[in-house]
């Protein structure tokens, strides 16, 4: 009863003393805390937290010291961490200078994953920039990164925190870690916060993207390219640039890497067509006569050449149009002879070089009509005819 009424007396008077909030109170609070048990002590400096202002620091910085004075000696005991935690976070909060270098030296000595996460977010609100601070947070986060990749426990929360941050606090030197989190995380929140903390950092994002995709390593050129395609900092010409090069290194992966390469490639030929881009013509040629070729050998979906074909009747090129007219010539070629042609290829090919107007796809326009094609792919022939240019 007597340590009940004890532990009153010390709230009430501290709240007191808080709200008057002169320098000979702050002292007698400061005593308080020092006379009382390590419960007691927490319960003080939470109570203070409620009522703090900048004159109120001073007891906080206090509680910090005797948390770094007798963690060795009581190391995480949780009373001593949620004394600690506490007081960083209000300190953070009334963003107190001179509490940053004993925040820094708790988070270099204390290893438990709560505190941590609170000097890091303290870190994040004081906008620190300091190079040593940085390379100690990344050296960190990295750790930390490898244990959420490599089954070990950790801490989510505090993983997040770091990515936060170091997005905040936006040094050059954290773009690359971020970026190979980015890539090799299978968490999608992680995924997320990273493109996120990415978008923070103040670098030319279009040259670090681009110096990236020119490693051509595929899975590190997909990432690149996500992330260009949804960032609001890179205009229109840069993003074509980026989504040429991807295109490049996707088709060179092609053989050795067929399945993300090919979600390269299907992604990147449909932003072309949306855009109408045409400076990627002559890669969007060399894959349609790869795919053409094995579309009539039985090892590519119509699905695949249609993409493809759609692509290059927007892009406007002469080149396109010859390649697809000669198509054009060899699908009337099998549909004479009798052999199967799919509807919606012949329909993609004929729209297309209706589209590129190329007059010299006369003569295979009007055999159209002679053979054995369905009504629909003869109508689509003489709307294409209607739209050669001459």
């Amino acid at each position: 009863m007597k340590k009940f009424v004890s532990l009153c007396f010390f709230l009430l008077t501290g709240t007191l003393l808080f709200s008057q909030n002169t320098e000979s109170q702050i002292l007698s609070y400061r005593r308080n805390f020092a006379r009382a048990n390590l419960n007691t002590k927490y319960e003080l400096v939470r109570d203070a937290s409620r009522n703090a202002d900048a004159a109120s620091a001073v007891f906080f910085l206090s509680a910090l010291d005797f948390v770094d004075s007798n963690y060795d000696l009581l190391e995480n005991d949780p009373v001593l961490l949620q004394i600690a935690i506490t007081a960083t976070e209000t300190l953070s909060r009334l963003k107190t200078p001179e509490a940053v270098l004993p925040i820094r030296l708790l988070f270099l000595k204390v290893r438990d994953a709560s505190f941590r996460e609170i000097c890091v977010k303290a870190f994040q609100a004081y906008k620190i920039t300091d190079a040593k601070l940085v390379e100690d947070l990344n050296a960190q986060f990295e750790t930390l990164f490898y244990k959420s990749i490599s089954g070990q426990v950790y801490s989510k929360s505090l993983l997040f925190a770091y990515i936060d941050c170091l997005g905040a606090v936006g040094d050059k030197a954290s773009f690359s870690l971020l970026f190979k989190s980015f890539i090799q995380t299978a968490d999608a929140d992680v995924e997320n916060a990273c493109k996120a903390a990415l978008s923070k950092i103040p670098v030319n994002f279009f040259d670090e993207l681009v110096h990236i995709i020119e490693k051509k390593e595929l899975y590190s050129t997909w990432a690149a390219f996500e992330i260009a395609r949804e960032n609001s900092s890179i205009s229109d010409a840069e993003l074509a640039h980026i989504t040429d090069l991807s295109l490049s290194v996707a088709l060179d992966s092609l053989q050795v890497q067929e399945a993300l390469s090919k979600k390269l490639i299907d992604t990147a030929l449909t932003l072309l067509t949306e855009k109408r881009w045409q400076s990627a013509t002559d890669l969007v040629i060399s894959y349609f006569y790869r795919v053409q070729s094995r579309y009539r050998s039985g090892n590519a979906h119509e699905e695949d050449l249609v993409r493809v074909i759609n692509c290059m009747a927007v892009l406007g090129s002469k080149e396109c149009a010859n390649a697809l007219v000669v198509f054009l010539g060899l699908l009337n070629s099998d549909t004479e002879k009798g052999r199967p042609c799919s509807e919606q290829v012949v329909l993609a090919t004929i729209n297309a070089v209706g589209e590129l107007g190329d007059n010299n796809a006369f003569d295979y326009l009007v055999y159209v009509d002679y053979l054995k094609y369905s009504e629909n792919i003869k109508k689509a022939a003489r709307d294409s005819i209607a739209r050669l240019k001459w």
